[in-house]
């Protein structure tokens, strides 16, 4: 992926880096695909994992919000 969008721009790197958060959340998926090997996903580091994680969660919930309130103030 980081071949294919780059890496100049900061929305190629939004974009690999959730790619990376997806690979992390689901990671059954993308064994299956060929987009992960399971040895690579034992040694990426914990602690990182986690904060990845949590930030991708974080981006859902934000967009989920910010849907529910522009369907909101154009109900009114």
């Amino acid at each position: 992926m980081k071949q294919f969008w780059g890496t100049r721009r900061a929305s190629a790197r939004w974009l690999l880096i959730t790619f990376i958060c997806g690979v992390l959340i689901y990671p059954s998926v993308h064994l299956r695909r060929g987009h992960l090997d399971a040895d690579e996903l034992k040694a990426f580091p914990t602690a990182l994992k986690r904060t990845l994680q949590i930030s991708a969660w974080l981006t859902i919930v934000g967009l989920v919000w910010m849907a529910i309130t522009y369907a909101f103030i154009n109900a009114i």
